[in-house]
């Protein structure tokens, strides 16, 4: 249940040493991916989705973390990646509806570092700051404050001074392996970002179009990314039960009907491998 870490973003975007008055390496490692599958029959499954994916950090010595809500609310399982590929599994600890976080306690020793908290109290407009997600540096993208306002999660919380960032980062989205989103872009410069990615596994998404313009009318824009409009489209086809994503293809190779192509020739690699 690994991730994928076959994209990257390009090396000017990504924070460097350089750039920090901390340990880069040190926070990188303290964010960890986690996975969740929510029962069909939830409350939450028919707007959330059933698997969801999304990063969390570690907050404590004894290794607890601190993720989105949504990602965990109603799950049945959990799974936590640390960057060097430790897989364990994780169990739902709280859930904060006023904040819209929660709380999972690992089911085991990931032994990774933790990050204490601070104060977002002096930051402005204009500022540089980085957007980290699990995978590490490839995975962690500058960025700038362009905002501080109110934020309204309509599924399930307020804020009262968010934080505003752009460019945006993929992973920040919340999607579901259930989505297959139809992006439109109409900057040629961040366009051509995506060349020879596969945007699916950039946007973390069962399917993805990327498409070049302004796109329709009612798709979904913010005044702070101009030039992106997203269509939001639910995957067709059914569930890898390797990578979880939903697709067309699943269950095309008669060695493997349960599996993505992509995932029956890794585990067909492996069982090779393994004879």
């Amino acid at each position: 249940m690994s991730e994928s870490k076959n994209w990257s973003f390009p090396t000017n975007l990504q924070p460097s040493a350089q750039d920090m008055t901390c340990d880069l390496d040190h926070v990188l490692d303290s964010v960890v991916s986690v996975r969740a599958e929510i029962p069909e029959d939830a409350f939450t499954a028919s707007f959330l989705g059933t698997e969801r994916s999304g990063s969390g950090v570690v907050i404590s010595e004894d290794g607890l973390i601190l993720t989105i809500g949504y990602l965990i609310t109603e799950a049945q399982s959990i799974w936590l990646t640390a960057n060097n590929g430790t897989v364990i599994q994780g169990h739902t600890l709280a859930y904060d509806q006023a904040t819209g976080f929660g709380l999972i306690q690992p089911l085991g020793r990931l032994k990774l570092p933790m990050l204490p908290f601070a104060s977002m109290a002096s930051t402005e407009a204009d500022d540089d700051v980085f957007v980290i997600a699990s995978g590490g540096r490839h995975h962690a993208l500058k960025a700038k404050v362009v905002g501080k306002r109110e934020f309204a999660g309509n599924w399930e919380y307020v804020l009262d001074e968010a934080i505003f960032t752009a460019p945006a980062h993929p992973h920040w989205s919340g999607a579901a392996l259930e989505a297959a989103p139809r992006v439109h872009i109409s900057d040629p410069v961040l366009l051509a970002a995506f060349d020879g990615l596969d945007v699916a596994d950039v946007f973390r998404t069962s399917q993805a179009t990327l498409l070049a313009g302004d796109g329709p009318a009612d798709a979904f824009r913010l005044a702070e990314v101009p030039g992106v409009a997203v269509e939001p489209l639910r995957a067709e086809g059914r569930k890898c039960a390797r990578s979880w994503r939903v697709l067309p293809e699943v269950g095309s190779d008669p060695r493997y009907p349960d599996l993505s192509l992509r995932d029956a020739d890794a585990v067909a690699a492996w069982d090779a491998a393994h004879a």
